[in-house]
């Protein structure tokens, strides 16, 4: 091999190790998801409001059921942590920019317009 061939597949192995290196776990601030704010499910029925400080409030508009919560989130996921429960979601944004959450226990898609 020539030296100019070794020094590119090195460059090309650096360039690897570093790529493949910088996919550890990253740390999500509440204060910078996409979703801050209140939401309301397009039935009208109940809603979301996330907090910057990874914590916010459930209501159910039918009862007037208020219930707060703790969070987080990733690229794909959304956790919410009740008292006694947890909710987990896959979150993704509509063209329509509706929150779109899909409930990983029952297989069913929810819709959230800001409010």
């Amino acid at each position: 091999m020539t030296k100019t061939k070794t020094f590119l597949l090195s460059l090309v192995m650096a360039f690897l190790a570093v790529g493949l290196s910088s996919c550890d776990d990253v740390e999500y601030d509440p204060a910078d998801a996409p979703f801050l704010g209140s939401w309301i499910q397009d039935s009208g029925a109940t809603g979301f409001t996330f907090f910057s400080n990874g914590s916010g409030y459930y209501t159910n508009y039918y009862d007037g059921d208020v219930v707060e919560f703790t969070w987080d989130y990733d690229d794909w996921y959304l956790n919410i942590y009740f008292i006694e429960d947890e909710w987990n979601y896959q979150w993704d944004f509509t063209p329509d920019m509706e929150l779109e959450l899909y409930d990983t226990f029952t297989s069913q898609t929810i819709y959230f317009y800001p409010i």
